[in-house]
């Protein structure tokens, strides 16, 4: 994050920025503003060492707790109260990062193999293996006969090895209690990978999904700030864009406090998200913009650090289109 403010400071020579050190406001830290300054002049030595921004554009202020504080009775609370903020006049500076991620789809979850044993009372265990150019992608084995009909899940870690390896084989070992085995192979099962480009020149009429992760909320808030309208407006004009694309908005939470009470706050996140692209829009959204909460359910972040709690705090919006349009 450090890094990505530098490089901004770097790219707007005029900005400048406050660097507000905080501490937790209790045990050793209890009014501690002196640890505060220590703090933000720690952020702000990086950005000099490092950055080569000039000390003048870096103003230090102190505090004990936060301006929106996270719960100060929680040591994660009293974890995230640790911390230095960042402000700038320049929105450049602080502004979302737009970030391109490849995400990946198999259409077949399993493949069916049908082993058709001659002497299944002879067999002592058995292997299905899918094999492709990439190596071997999946393994499934049993003691005994196999099953008349064996499903064999799709879904390894590396979708890009099924996709890019070309033609499945399959192969299914059989062995007796003597340790005697027979393998036998089918014919190669073809593969169909299609890149996201692709799917757009083709227009194949598949359903593409534009996702943002874009606003964050303080500690046990609802409010969207006065920093969000811009990014509320980026999504209201690729809406507008896309006049058959239908908005899924849902709201998220950290997991501090009771999951009933994250999942009725996650929906007043949502809702508050709802009702600025719902006005900015213009139009009767019927059924075309939905919202909703799932709480501290389906986290986008491991919520052990105290960063990735906050950035649980957020609202998604994800628009669904067929490429054709």
């Amino acid at each position: 994050m450090l890094n990505i403010v530098g490089k901004r400071l770097t790219d707007h020579p005029e900005a400048t920025i406050t660097l507000v050190g905080c501490n937790a406001n209790t045990g050793t830290e209890k009014g501690n503003k002196k640890l505060s300054t220590q703090r933000a002049e720690a952020v702000r030595n990086y950005l000099q060492q490092v950055w080569n921004i000039a000390p003048e554009r870096m103003k230090i202020e102190a505090r004990n707790l936060p301006e929106m504080p996270s719960s100060t009775q929680l040591k994660e609370g009293q974890a995230e109260n640790r911390r230095v903020e960042i402000r700038s006049t320049d929105p450049d500076i602080l502004s979302p990062i737009q970030s391109a991620y490849l995400a990946t789809q198999c259409d077949t979850p399993a493949l069916t193999v049908r082993p058709n044993a001659v002497s299944p009372r002879d067999i002592a265990r058995w292997k299905v293996t899918l094999v492709n150019a990439s190596g071997n992608l999946v393994e499934v084995a049993g003691e005994g006969a196999p099953a008349s009909e064996v499903a064999v899940p799709l879904a390894p870690k590396d979708l890009g090895a099924v996709g890019s390896g070309g033609a499945i084989t399959v192969k299914v070992e059989l062995q007796d209690a003597k340790g005697r085995s027979v393998v036998l192979s089918t014919e190669p099962v073809k593969v169909n990978f299609i890149q996201t480009k692709q799917r757009f020149a083709q227009k194949q009429g598949l359903k593409v999904q534009e996702k943002y992760a874009l606003i964050l909320f303080d500690f046990d808030k609802d409010t969207i700030e006065a920093r969000n309208q811009e990014i509320v407006n980026k999504v209201v004009a690729r809406i507008k864009e896309l006049p058959e694309a239908t908005v899924e908005i849902v709201g998220h939470t950290d997991n501090i406090g009771k999951p009933s009470y994250n999942i009725k706050l996650s929906e007043r996140r949502a809702l508050a998200v709802y009702k600025l692209l719902a006005t900015a829009y213009g139009q009767a959204s019927g059924d075309r913009i939905r919202y909703s909460g799932v709480g501290p359910n389906t986290p986008l972040y491991d919520n052990l650090p105290p960063e990735a709690r906050s950035f649980n705090r957020t609202v998604t919006i994800t628009l669904e289109y067929l490429s054709a349009q």
